[in-house]
């Protein structure tokens, strides 16, 4: 930390003229029990310097503290010293609002020292800020032109104080690293913002062949991309398209062969039965008591004499008892095989095949 100056109090800043003396106690103690003059006095001449020729350096609220202890011989607490540090940084950054006015002179050097760069600003009619648009010109020459056509967008909220989200457009090189082609900022996403941002980008990389754009399932991106980019192929991200369904659905893992419907069967005949006995009268051959009532279960002839077995090809709660009793937990083995996982994914699998191949398929009437 610099060495710090006589005065703590800017006489030119409506703040009363008192006289610090760095050697000695401070005699105004008025400034710095009142928390604004302290802030001011401290970020303006305690800390405006060392953040300016620190600018990597993480000056943290405790550092600060000590600083000011060795330097003034004074104790100040967190909240003092992060007030005085926000309005350091005031005086070195300027306030957002004013950000907004440089962004054309930003974008002017940008494009001035980045051949091909193309920017927009737009402004509603009261000449505030809307949208942004920035497409450096190195990366959108290197998808055009060494890249896969392959856009991955998404929209990004932002949490400063003026929110917005940002639109981003992003593709793989061949080293698999993630290559910025193009990113915008709005207010929020919509089908107007995703439209305007995807007419810009289409002026940078014209009717590419073979383009696919990724994206999650927002409708704003689906209507956009139809209406720019007609011919290209629009796929879903398969990562949203997984947390979606775990939100939705929740996390499943396979713990049977059969299909989700007739495992949902299984579980609701296991809850059938309660406290029914079972005899065994030979090998292949059980008795179920429940109650007044018995039931033969024979693994032979996959038969129950309640005969949903036979009916419905699932193994109905007289046989989940006596698998249950003998330590069978996998009733799939005992299911037809037409409600196995691996005979669904066939059926769907060989659809296609089996259409072409059939000799009695008939030609569509056009």
């Amino acid at each position: 930390m610099p060495p710090l100056p006589a005065c703590l109090v800017d006489v030119n800043e409506d703040i009363p003229s008192q006289m610090v003396d760095i050697n000695q106690k401070i005699e105004c103690l008025r400034i710095f029990k009142n928390k604004y003059l302290l802030k001011r006095g401290i970020g303006k001449y305690c800390l405006q310097e060392v953040l300016h020729e620190a600018y990597s350096r993480v000056y943290r609220g405790q550092d600060i503290i000590n600083d000011i202890n060795a330097q003034l011989k004074i104790s100040i607490s967190y909240h003092q010293t992060w007030r005085a540090k926000q309005y350091a940084l005031l005086l070195l950054r300027g306030t957002k609002e004013d950000s907004f006015t440089k962004l054309p002179t930003y974008f002017h050097n940008l494009v001035k020292h980045n051949p091909g760069t193309v920017t927009h600003i737009q402004t509603d009619g009261d000449d505030r800020f809307e949208f942004l648009y920035v497409a450096l010109g190195c990366t959108v020459c290197s998808f055009v032109n060494y890249c896969k056509s392959t856009l991955v967008v998404d929209g990004a909220h932002l949490k400063g104080e003026f929110k917005g989200t940002m639109l981003l457009a992003v593709t793989k090189d061949g080293q698999n690293q993630i290559l910025p082609v193009a990113y915008g900022i709005c207010k929020n996403e919509c089908t107007n913002s995703w439209t305007w941002f995807f007419q810009k980008l289409h002026d940078c990389i014209g009717n590419m062949e073979d383009l696919i754009v990724i994206s999650d399932r927002s409708p704003s991106i689906v209507t956009s991309v139809a209406n720019i980019f007609p011919h290209a192929h629009h796929g879903i991200c398969g990562v949203h398209l997984y947390f979606n369904i775990v939100a939705r659905y929740g996390k499943m893992e396979a713990t049977t062969t059969l299909t989700p419907w007739a495992d949902d069967i299984v579980k609701q005949n296991k809850n059938t039965f309660s406290n029914w006995d079972v005899r065994m009268i030979s090998s292949k051959k059980c008795e179920v008591k429940k109650g007044r009532q018995n039931v033969i279960v024979d693994f032979q002839q996959m038969t129950c004499t309640c005969r949903h077995w036979q009916l419905d090809g699932i193994p109905c709660g007289n046989v989940i008892r006596v698998l249950t009793v003998n330590n069978y937990q996998d009733c799939s083995i005992y299911a037809l095989k037409a409600y196995h996982t691996e005979t669904l994914r066939k059926i769907y699998e060989n659809q296609q095949t089996l259409g072409q191949s059939h000799p009695n398929r008939r030609s569509p009437i056009v």
